[in-house]
């Protein structure tokens, strides 16, 4: 059996019902085809994205092999309810391209105007770094400022802190962390990419079509593996 996914609108023309990233502009403020902020390249991604079929078609999953001995009552509900096959929550390859092709030109267009300087993030200690992202005041924007090896730390320590979810703001965070990470590392740097992005999938894998957490993990894993080239993790 295929089961049909169609998209839903919202109140407002070209706006989806409920966004994962919510902005508070209406319209993407673009110059030279390069939007100037995060707002605006995220605006741009959405009138994209609304540019491909209202309704999707997608094959149903083979049926699991019977297993050799039930599971009580109990335990059984839990593994009826368990998210769909993993096919279901897959990004589609020419969104993954699009999107991909319009973060490196974002990319490119930050990085241009960048000073980095240096960072105290670098001496802090973990839960230190944590209240600097997260804490009452807002850090985010200070990411251009910070030097490769503070970008790269913090993007290891959010392995540990994503645990079993994804939030609004760690998304940001990490869109903007991998916005100013430079595309030349060493072997170790791609190693933190690698776990960030298998991360990512171990929780998408968990993940039902219909959670807001898919856009934001599917973002992350489609930058990680089109962009940095790894593209054997997607």
């Amino acid at each position: 059996m295929n089961h049909v996914y169609s998209r839903k609108s919202g109140n407002n023309e070209g706006e989806d019902s409920r966004s994962v990233l919510p902005v508070n502009k209406t319209s993407a403020h673009v110059v030279n085809g390069i939007p100037v902020s995060g707002e605006d390249y995220l605006l741009l991604v959405r009138k994209q994205a609304r540019k491909g079929p209202d309704t999707l078609i997608a094959k149903a999953a083979p049926p699991p092999p019977p297993p050799a001995q039930k599971l009580p009552a109990a335990f059984q509900a839990l593994l009826d309810s368990q998210p769909a096959h993993t096919a279901a929550v897959l990004p589609d390859a020419a969104w993954q391209d699009a999107f991909s092709d319009a973060f490196r030109v974002y990319r490119d267009c930050k990085q241009q105007s960048r000073k980095a300087a240096a960072s105290s993030v670098q001496r802090m200690t973990d839960q230190v770094a944590f209240d600097f992202c997260y804490g009452e005041k807002n850090e985010l924007k200070t990411v251009p400022a910070l030097m490769q090896p503070v970008i790269l730390r913090l993007l290891r320590l959010h392995i540990n802190w994503l645990k079993d979810e994804i939030t609004h703001v760690q998304a940001l965070w990490l869109f903007t962390l991998l916005t100013y990470l430079d595309p030349v590392m060493t072997a170790e740097h791609t190693s933190i990419l690698r776990q960030v992005a298998r991360h990512c999938i171990d929780l998408r894998e968990r993940v039902y079509q219909d959670d807001e957490q898919l856009a934001r993990l599917n973002i992350i894993i489609t930058i990680i593996s089109r962009v940095f080239g790894q593209a054997d993790l997607s």
